[in-house]
């Protein structure tokens, strides 16, 4: 996995996409582009499961 992180920051700053590239900078991404799944009426229930 962490090859893989690796790979992708060197594309992405090769090609100019990003100037500070971090995990965190792809866990942001991530949120970003995963938001309308995760935020929405349906799955509301979840947001009180607690965990152990």
């Amino acid at each position: 996995m962490l090859e893989v992180l690796d790979f992708i920051g060197y594309l992405g700053h090769r090609h100019g996409l990003w100037t500070d590239f971090s995990e965190e900078s792809l866990v942001d991404a991530q949120e970003d582009a995963l938001r309308h799944v995760w935020d929405n009426t349906e799955d509301e229930v979840w947001n009180d499961v607690q965990t152990l």
